[in-house]
C-alpha cells in the first residue's frame, strides 16, 4: 500500500509540476531593464536588442561611450541557449550564452568578448549579466530595418501606403505576420511616440 500511495503522490505532484514547466519553458517576450527581448514560438526563434550609453560629450552634445547589439537563436528549448550577437550593419559576431531559470521574469546574457564601447557601458564578458522583466509584450520577434526606407502600410497591400517610415539599422516590434507582410510598431528615440503598421518583410533583416 506505500509503494502503490507513493507512486500516486509522485504523480500528482508531477501534474502539479508541469504546468510550471511548460511556463518557463522559454524566455518571456518583453522590455526587460535595458533590453528588448522576444521569443516566436512557431519558428522556435528568439531575437533581442541591447542598446545603452553612459558619459556625455558637451562638444557633440551625445553620449560618450555605447554598447549596442543585436541577438538571434534558433531552436529555442534549453536553458542555456547559444545566442549570435552582433552590432547592427557590421558583419563581426560574437557567439555567447542567454540563461534562464525556474522565474520567468529574469534572464542572464554572458559574451567572452565585448563588442565595441561595452566595456565602458555593461560589460558582459567579465561575468553574467542579469536582466529583468519590466513589462511582458506580445512580441513575435525584434527586427532590424535593412532598407533606406521602410514604409508603413495600414494594411497587407500596396495600396495602403502611409506616409510614415523607418530607416536603416532603425529596430522594430513585430506583433503579427501575413504572408511577405508583418506588423510591427517603432518608438521614436527622442519622442517616445510609437508607430504601427504593417512592412514589408523584405526591408528587414532575417524576417520571418
Amino acid at each position: 500500500m506505500f509503494f502503490v500511495r507513493y507512486m500516486r503522490n509522485g504523480f500528482l505532484i508531477l501534474l502539479l509540476m508541469l504546468p510550471s514547466v511548460l511556463l518557463h519553458a522559454h524566455p518571456v517576450s518583453g522590455k526587460y531593464d535595458g533590453l528588448l527581448l522576444a521569443f516566436d514560438k512557431e519558428h522556435q526563434r528568439l531575437t533581442g536588442y541591447f542598446e545603452s550609453y553612459t558619459g556625455w560629450d558637451e562638444s557633440f552634445k551625445a553620449p560618450r561611450f555605447s554598447c549596442i547589439f543585436y541577438l538571434e537563436a534558433r531552436q529555442v528549448s534549453d536553458s542555456p541557449v547559444k545566442i549570435k550577437t552582433w552590432y547592427p550593419g557590421d558583419d563581426t559576431v560574437i557567439e555567447g550564452e542567454l540563461t534562464w531559470s525556474d522565474d520567468p521574469s529574469s534572464v542572464f546574457i554572458k559574451l567572452p568578448t565585448e563588442h565595441g564601447g561595452c566595456w565602458n557601458v555593461q560589460p558582459f564578458a567579465r561575468e553574467k549579466v542579469l536582466f529583468e522583466l519590466m513589462e511582458p509584450t506580445d512580441w513575435l520577434s525584434i527586427e532590424i530595418v535593412t532598407a533606406k526606407k521602410a514604409y508603413f502600410y495600414r494594411s497587407p497591400s500596396d495600396k495602403s501606403k502611409t506616409r510614415a517610415y523607418v530607416i536603416a539599422r532603425d529596430v522594430i516590434r513585430v506583433l503579427k505576420r501575413k504572408h511577405d507582410w508583418v506588423y510591427a510598431e517603432y518608438r521614436h528615440t527622442e519622442t517616445g511616440k510609437v508607430t504601427r503598421g504593417w512592412v514589408k518583410k523584405k526591408m528587414l533583416l532575417n524576417a520571418h
